[in-house]
């Protein structure tokens, strides 16, 4: 068999990308196909991305050297968005294809193109050469392929997926039977708590619409990633007497987020972030049927149509508006509950995603 070398981060820490290449390299399709072998780039601190460290440097020269060691038919590697990061993935294309290696780059965010464009003329020279040499490139939705500015000449989308078995439709609609007759609505926030993720605002949103009389509560879980502003969240809570409404529970995996997922009745992510793109959460919140409120940033508003809302803008009264309109026409949530989960049988199934990628490496082989 053919032998596919995968560069990119493997959990632990969970986060979106790590999650996509994990359930990548565990494929029964990708496995039966190809002989894996995994170099794992990832960082225990993600919130250090971008910057210098010695730890990171002789991190990164261990990776190239273990790169420079194997020999596979394609490099498949998840590319860095930040300067530092791009910078060692362009040594390591160039090397790769020095070995008459095939390169797949996947672009897991909406970061690159930034990234490009803040390099020097001789960076961007070099940028331009090594990614010209790049077979084929991924994205992960259609606003996201000018990422690459032009220099790598086949660019394609494939779509972030989960399993459909993960919560098949019985369960989905056994969940949505037992939401008729709710009076306490539950809101899910299911990212890692990073300050332009949004869970300062959706705290805060979710506490106004309390005060107005509304019975709702808002779950958190994720991991902690900038502790000052959690330690901010917990002191808005305590000043709102809102400990046994807004609950942080961590970091839920399994049969515990699936549970999560399937007794909540709206997901809530009001993401700023700069590298967002096409966040996982959302799509385990569509295989729940859950309507979903999000931002127009990344191709998030590829995901949200007719299942939930697309603020232009994370700001909280945005957010409680929208959350508002949810809360009180429960015709409205039925509705985007059943378009969420249409939209994820169509679009979202991981076995979607795994031949998009396979069907790449074929492709890049012939």
């Amino acid at each position: 068999m053919k032998k596919i070398m995968v560069v990119g981060p493997i959990p632990p820490p969970i986060h979106g990308e790590s999650l996509a290449l994990d359930n990548l390299i565990k494929s029964n399709e990708i496995n039966d196909s190809f002989t894996i072998k995994v170099i794992n780039t990832n960082r225990k601190n993600v919130n250090s991305a971008g910057k210098f460290s010695i730890n990171k440097f002789f991190q990164d020269i261990i990776i190239i050297y273990k790169i420079f060691r194997e020999q596979a038919d394609i490099m498949y590697i998840s590319i860095s968005q930040t300067k530092l990061g791009l910078l060692r993935d362009l040594l390591i294309i160039n090397l790769s294809q020095k070995k008459s290696c095939k390169i797949v780059t996947h672009l897991h965010g909406n970061n690159l193109g930034n990234t490009i464009d803040s390099l020097t003329n001789p960076e961007k020279k070099l940028a331009k050469h090594v990614l010209s040499k790049v077979n084929s490139a991924i994205v992960l939705g259609e606003r996201l392929v000018s990422n690459y500015r032009g220099m790598v000449n086949d660019v394609n989308v494939v779509r972030n997926g989960i399993s459909k078995d993960y919560i098949d439709y019985n369960e989905f609609e056994v969940a949505m039977s037992k939401k008729k007759d709710k009076k306490t609505l539950k809101i899910i926030y299911l990212s890692n708590l990073i300050e332009s993720k949004g869970f300062l605002i959706a705290a805060k949103a979710v506490i106004e619409l309390i005060k107005e009389g509304y019975q709702i509560e808002l779950i958190l879980a994720g991991a902690v990633h900038d502790t000052e502003k959690y330690e901010e969240l917990l002191k808005i809570i305590e000043e709102n007497n809102c400990k046994e409404i807004i609950k942080y529970i961590g970091i839920v995996t399994g049969e515990k987020k699936k549970g999560l997922l399937l007794n909540a009745d709206i997901m809530l992510l009001p993401t700023y972030y700069k590298v967002e793109g096409q966040p996982i959460s959302i799509i385990e919140g569509m295989a729940a049927g859950l309507p979903i409120i999000s931002t127009n940033i990344g191709c998030i508003d590829e995901m949200i149509k007719d299942n939930g809302f697309l603020l232009e803008n994370s700001t909280v009264p945005k957010v409680r508006e929208a959350l508002r309109k949810l809360i009180e026409d429960k015709n409205l949530r039925i509705e985007c509950s059943y378009n969420s989960r249409n939209r994820f049988e169509k679009y979202y199934c991981l076995d979607k995603y795994i031949s998009g990628i396979k069907n790449i490496f074929t492709s890049v082989l012939r």
